[in-house]
């Protein structure tokens, strides 16, 4: 048995080895294969996706934990891309581009989502998040000149209520604390409809 379990692992090994070698051409055959079969292999990844949502999401969660904490400054570079993608933003700054910015700034260990701390905006809130447009400023700012002039529409309205149910119900559940019953998604836009003639009138 012990022969066994050392010739597996030697062949573990070895193939590993052999992946590191290789991994340009590896990748350049998947690559090939994806865009031969795209719709065949796009169905296959939502099937998979579909059946093992909770493997998905735990190797997503796993992923993310190690490059947080390996690599601080490209967790948070990817983390900015995609939402700006979600929110239909153009994003256009490599992270050599980004990263720069930010050491530039001076002002990375300040960086984070409290009103008091800093993040990187677009001038006016407008266009795509590129060399020239971006600045580095405080939350507060970036919140103000965001909302300057602009009225969320009725179905906006919805979204940002059910996005912020969803974020805190996350919360509650990361911390083992079950989110108030109270609290639903309904209840935040009957807020904003109450609140949006308010601050129309102002």
């Amino acid at each position: 048995m012990a022969d066994t379990d050392d010739s597996r692992e030697k062949q573990r090994a070895y193939y590993r080895a052999w992946k590191t070698a290789n991994r340009e051409r590896l990748n350049a055959k998947n690559r090939a294969i994806y865009a031969e079969n795209r719709e065949a292999e796009q169905a296959k990844s939502r099937k998979w996706n579909a059946e093992n949502a909770d493997r998905r999401h735990a190797i997503a969660e796993r992923r993310a934990n190690k490059l947080r904490a390996e690599k601080p400054p490209k967790y948070a570079y990817i983390k900015q891309k995609s939402q700006a993608k979600q929110r239909g933003i153009p994003f256009l700054l490599t992270f050599e581009e980004w990263w720069k910015i930010w050491l530039d700034s001076g002002k990375w260990k300040q960086r984070g989502i409290r009103l008091d701390q800093c993040c990187m905006a677009r001038f006016g809130d407008i266009g795509p998040y590129a060399v020239g447009n971006v600045r580095i400023c405080s939350v507060s700012e970036n919140h103000s000149e965001g909302a300057r002039g602009r009225k969320h529409t009725d179905a906006a309205r919805k979204a940002i209520s059910v996005a912020v149910t969803a974020r805190y119900a996350r919360a509650c559940h990361t911390s083992g604390a079950p989110p108030p019953s109270s609290l639903t998604g309904d209840d935040l836009v009957q807020t904003d409809h109450q609140q949006a003639p308010q601050s129309a009138s102002e």
